[in-house]
Parts: structure tokens; C-alpha cells; sequence
């Protein structure tokens, strides 16, 4: 399989022939402003999902496209790239796409792990933000108790916290992204380490803070809580990135 490329290309370039309607969701018109690079042919999509769909497995859709007309058994002599299926599903593994563990192999108990980070993140990621917005009422309304339930919201947060890292790390062991979407990846587990990290720190400010009952310790606390929520945010800015494309906020 050629090599998959994201480019934004020259409106002078041709390309022929175009796909009026969308080679995953066949009865879609496409997009003009969705489209890739394969074989030296632009092929247009009507949403980026469907785009991704077509990056992961693009030999399932080729049938779709009149750019790829050729039966699929004949090579390609002006790319000089293979048709057959093992030969592209071999080249896939080996230059669409950017191994970001080393392509190596993970076991089932692993891969479940995997499927469950997107359920079990949101828990602490509520209780963060909980958290915080009960420090803002002790803040405000100047009552320690709303701090009191800040403390033990972050105690729950912490927890979660270490199984939501556990399940991302599972996660990405193994996988692969195309090129466009493996350094969002590594941004994302970086941060995604920095917020689980950061948010066992704030849970022990909070311990320290609620032991020590000085307003110093819980103004660390609540600085720390609102810098843990940046962390979160951009963590989930980057996970969404790796669902919807990089242009998902496009409307």
C-alpha cells in the first residue's frame, strides 16, 4: 500500500478522476475541503470520520472510488505499488502508519484494559472538576467546609485517577496511527501522565491542607486544583483530537 500523505495540495494540481460521493458512506456527497493523498490520487470524503475510516483500511474502499477503477488484481504500472491485498495489509503495517509502541504485540486482558480507558476517564476528570468547583465556593463564600468536600472529592479523583493512566497506557500498547495523527499521540499520553501525576499531587496538597488547616496550604491547594483542570483539558483536547481528526472544531 502507497504511502498515506495529509497534504493540502495546489488548487492548479489535477487530479482525475474526483469522486463526487463519499467512498465509505457511499450515498454521501463529498466534501471538497475533506479529502487525502493515496497513489498520487486525491479521494474526497464527506465527513472526517469517514476519512479515518479510509485511513485505517483504505483496500476496503478502493472499489468505491473511479479514480481506482482497475481491477484489483492487476498492479498499478505507473506506481509501481502492489493491488493484492496481503501485499497492501503488509505495506500498511510497515509505511502507513507510525508504530507507537514498537508494534508490539498485547494480550487480551491488555487490549480489554484498552477499550476501557474511554469509560473509566471521565471519573476522575468529573470529580477534578467537582473538586474544584466546591474550593471556588470556599473561596467566595469564605466556608471551610466546602473545602472539606473539595478534599475528599480529589481523595476519589487520585484513585481513579492511577486506574484512568493504567487503562491509557493499555491503550496505546500496540497501537498505530497514521503519520498525521502519531505525535497527537504522544502529546496526548504526555499530558495524560502529567495529569494523573498532578492530579496525586493535588489530592496530597489537600490532605496536607486539611491536616494543617493554615490558608496558605489550602491556597496551594486550590492553585494546584485550577492548574490540574488546564492539564485535564488540554489531555482531553488531544484525546478528542485522536477520535474526530485535528480539524474536528471546524464548522
Amino acid at each position: 500500500m502507497a504511502i498515506l500523505l495529509l497534504v493540502n495540495v495546489s488548487h492548479t494540481q489535477t487530479a482525475t478522476p474526483a469522486n463526487d460521493y463519499c467512498p465509505v458512506l457511499t450515498d454521501q456527497r463529498v466534501d471538497s475541503t475533506i479529502f487525502v493523498e493515496y497513489q498520487g490520487k486525491r479521494v474526497y470524503f464527506c465527513c472526517t470520520k469517514c476519512r479515518r475510516d479510509f485511513l485505517a483500511n483504505p483496500s476496503a474502499y478502493l472499489a468505491n472510488l473511479p479514480q481506482f477503477a482497475v481491477a484489483s488484481s492487476t498492479a498499478d504500472v505507473s506506481s509501481g505499488m502492489p493491488t493484492d491485498t496481503g501485499a497492501l495489509e503488509q505495506t500498511r503495517d510497515s509505511a502507513d502508519q507510525v508504530p507507537t509502541r514498537g508494534g508490539v504485540k498485547t494480550s487480551k486482558v491488555i487490549r480489554l484494559a484498552g477499550k476501557l480507558h474511554p469509560v473509566v476517564v471521565h471519573f476522575p476528570i468529573a470529580l477534578v472538576i467537582t473538586a474544584t468547583f466546591f474550593s471556588l465556593r470556599a473561596i467566595m463564600q469564605k466556608k471551610q467546609s466546602y473545602d472539606h468536600i473539595s478534599y475528599r472529592l480529589m481523595y476519589l479523583a487520585a484513585l481513579s485517577g492511577v486506574v484512568t493512566v493504567l487503562f491509557g497506557l493499555a491503550a496505546g500498547a500496540g497501537s498505530s496511527w497514521p503519520a498525521l495523527l502519531a505525535g497527537y499521540f504522544s502529546w496526548h499520553r504526555f499530558f495524560g501522565l502529567t495529569a494523573g501525576t498532578w492530579t496525586i499531587l493535588s489530592a496530597t496538597a489537600g490532605f496536607v491542607a486539611e491536616r494543617g488547616g493554615s490558608i496558605r496550604l489550602r491556597r496551594l491547594y486550590h492553585a494546584m486544583l485550577f492548574i490540574n483542570v488546564v492539564i485535564i483539558g488540554i489531555t482531553g483536547h488531544l484525546g478528542a483530537t485522536l477520535v474526530y481528526d485535528p480539524d474536528y472544531f471546524k464548522l
